[in-house]
Protein backbone atom coordinates (compact mmCIF):
# COMPACT_ATOMS: atom_id res chain seq x y z
CA UNK A 1 0.00 0.00 0.00
CA UNK A 2 2.77 2.29 0.30
CA UNK A 3 2.65 5.28 -2.20
CA UNK A 4 -0.64 4.24 -3.48
CA UNK A 5 -2.87 8.10 -2.98
CA UNK A 6 -2.02 9.53 0.38
CA UNK A 7 -0.49 6.48 1.84
CA UNK A 8 2.96 5.88 3.15
CA UNK A 9 4.65 3.73 5.69
CA UNK A 10 6.07 5.34 8.79
CA UNK A 11 8.51 4.21 11.40
CA UNK A 12 6.35 4.56 14.59
CA UNK A 13 7.89 4.32 18.17
CA UNK A 14 4.98 4.90 20.48
CA UNK A 15 6.41 7.20 22.97
CA UNK A 16 9.99 7.64 21.92
CA UNK A 17 12.05 7.87 25.50
CA UNK A 18 10.92 4.56 26.58
CA UNK A 19 12.52 2.83 24.09
CA UNK A 20 15.96 1.06 24.12
CA UNK A 21 18.70 2.69 22.87
CA UNK A 22 18.86 -0.01 20.43
CA UNK A 23 15.45 0.54 19.27
CA UNK A 24 16.13 4.13 18.44
CA UNK A 25 18.98 3.13 16.39
CA UNK A 26 17.12 0.99 14.35
CA UNK A 27 14.75 3.92 13.76
CA UNK A 28 17.33 6.10 12.76
CA UNK A 29 18.84 3.49 10.48
CA UNK A 30 15.53 2.80 9.16
CA UNK A 31 14.72 5.78 8.13
CA UNK A 32 17.67 6.83 6.69
CA UNK A 33 18.03 3.41 5.10
CA UNK A 34 14.21 3.77 3.45
CA UNK A 35 14.34 7.62 2.27
CA UNK A 36 10.36 7.81 1.19
CA UNK A 37 9.03 6.45 4.53
CA UNK A 38 8.43 8.79 7.98
CA UNK A 39 8.96 8.76 10.99
CA UNK A 40 6.43 9.89 13.84
CA UNK A 41 6.51 9.56 17.50
CA UNK A 42 5.28 11.20 20.45
CA UNK A 43 6.93 14.05 22.04
CA UNK A 44 6.83 16.77 24.86
CA UNK A 45 2.74 16.17 25.01
CA UNK A 46 3.12 17.85 29.13
CA UNK A 47 5.39 18.97 31.84
CA UNK A 48 5.97 15.17 32.92
CA UNK A 49 7.45 14.07 29.35
CA UNK A 50 9.61 16.97 29.57
CA UNK A 51 10.73 16.27 33.05
CA UNK A 52 11.20 12.29 31.99
CA UNK A 53 13.51 13.47 29.22
CA UNK A 54 15.66 15.57 31.62
CA UNK A 55 16.10 12.74 33.67
CA UNK A 56 16.47 9.88 31.27
CA UNK A 57 19.11 11.96 28.64
CA UNK A 58 20.04 15.32 30.55
CA UNK A 59 18.56 16.97 27.84
CA UNK A 60 15.23 18.79 27.03
CA UNK A 61 13.54 16.91 23.88
CA UNK A 62 14.31 18.97 20.99
CA UNK A 63 18.23 18.42 21.83
CA UNK A 64 17.50 15.15 22.36
CA UNK A 65 15.81 14.28 19.12
CA UNK A 66 18.04 16.18 17.13
CA UNK A 67 20.86 13.89 18.67
CA UNK A 68 19.06 10.93 17.52
CA UNK A 69 18.82 12.88 13.61
CA UNK A 70 14.95 13.21 14.33
CA UNK A 71 14.92 16.62 12.97
CA UNK A 72 14.04 16.71 9.28
CA UNK A 73 11.66 17.15 6.58
CA UNK A 74 10.42 13.38 6.80
CA UNK A 75 10.00 13.70 10.66
CA UNK A 76 6.74 14.45 12.46
CA UNK A 77 6.27 14.32 16.36
CA UNK A 78 3.36 14.40 17.64
CA UNK A 79 1.94 17.02 20.47
CA UNK A 80 4.92 18.61 21.71
CA UNK A 81 2.78 20.93 23.90
CA UNK A 82 5.91 22.21 26.04
CA UNK A 83 8.37 22.51 23.53
CA UNK A 84 10.02 26.35 24.56
CA UNK A 85 10.80 28.29 21.83
CA UNK A 86 14.59 27.14 21.13
CA UNK A 87 13.20 23.74 20.19
CA UNK A 88 10.46 25.33 17.99
CA UNK A 89 13.66 26.89 16.20
CA UNK A 90 15.42 23.83 16.23
CA UNK A 91 12.09 22.21 14.36
CA UNK A 92 11.34 24.81 11.75
CA UNK A 93 15.15 24.93 10.37
CA UNK A 94 15.19 21.24 9.90
CA UNK A 95 11.60 21.41 8.65
CA UNK A 96 10.05 19.05 11.11
CA UNK A 97 6.90 18.60 11.46
CA UNK A 98 4.21 18.63 14.70
CA UNK A 99 0.76 16.49 14.23
CA UNK A 100 -1.60 16.56 16.85
CA UNK A 101 -5.42 16.08 17.29
CA UNK A 102 -5.64 15.48 21.38
CA UNK A 103 -8.28 17.40 23.30
CA UNK A 104 -5.16 19.27 24.82
CA UNK A 105 -4.83 21.25 22.22
CA UNK A 106 -8.26 21.78 21.32
CA UNK A 107 -8.68 22.69 25.05
CA UNK A 108 -5.37 25.23 24.96
CA UNK A 109 -6.89 26.83 21.67
CA UNK A 110 -10.19 27.18 22.90
CA UNK A 111 -10.22 27.71 26.70
CA UNK A 112 -6.77 29.47 27.79
CA UNK A 113 -4.22 31.95 26.60
CA UNK A 114 -1.49 29.15 26.91
CA UNK A 115 -2.19 28.28 23.45
CA UNK A 116 1.49 28.35 21.73
CA UNK A 117 1.95 31.26 19.20
CA UNK A 118 4.01 28.93 16.99
CA UNK A 119 1.10 26.51 16.42
CA UNK A 120 -0.79 29.33 14.74
CA UNK A 121 2.43 30.63 12.01
CA UNK A 122 3.79 28.59 8.98
CA UNK A 123 7.11 31.15 10.26
CA UNK A 124 7.48 28.33 12.96
CA UNK A 125 7.44 24.89 12.48
CA UNK A 126 5.55 22.53 10.20
CA UNK A 127 1.66 22.64 11.93
CA UNK A 128 -0.90 19.81 11.38
CA UNK A 129 -4.28 19.00 13.11
CA UNK A 130 -5.30 15.81 12.21
CA UNK A 131 -9.29 15.08 11.98
CA UNK A 132 -8.49 12.68 15.02
CA UNK A 133 -5.56 11.51 17.34
CA UNK A 134 -4.41 8.85 14.39
CA UNK A 135 -2.57 9.49 11.63
CA UNK A 136 -5.53 10.86 9.42
CA UNK A 137 -4.48 13.82 7.44
CA UNK A 138 -0.83 12.52 7.52
CA UNK A 139 1.26 13.19 5.61
CA UNK A 140 0.10 16.63 4.50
Amino acid sequence: WHGQERLRYAITPRFAPTCSDAQLDKAGQLLREYPDIYLHTHLAENKDDIAFALEKFNARPGPWTESLGWLADDVWHAHCVELNSEEIGLFARAGTGVADGSVAWWSMACCSSAWPSWASTSRSARWKLPRSGSSWGWPP
